[in-house]
């Protein structure tokens, strides 16, 4: 398999409404190549809600001390 892919946030957007269309998981994730069903469907949940960010895909960058607190 090859690198992680970072989806951008229309990317995304595009992916849910496969879902809200009623496709299933299953083959939007065999169609575009997306490794895990559970990320697409936390995307559907944070377009749903309102919260699917539009700012640089992954994790936020956390300083060494809020790291080190966690």
């Amino acid at each position: 398999m090859g690198k992680n892919m970072k989806w951008d946030y229309e990317t995304k957007v595009k992916f849910v409404k496969y879902l809200l269309t009623g496709r299933s998981y299953n083959s939007v994730c065999k169609e575009f190549g997306i490794k895990s069903k559970g990320m697409l469907a936390n995307w559907k949940r944070d377009y749903l809600n309102g919260d699917l960010s539009k700012g640089e895909p992954g994790r936020p960058i956390r300083s060494d001390a809020e790291e080190y607190e966690i």
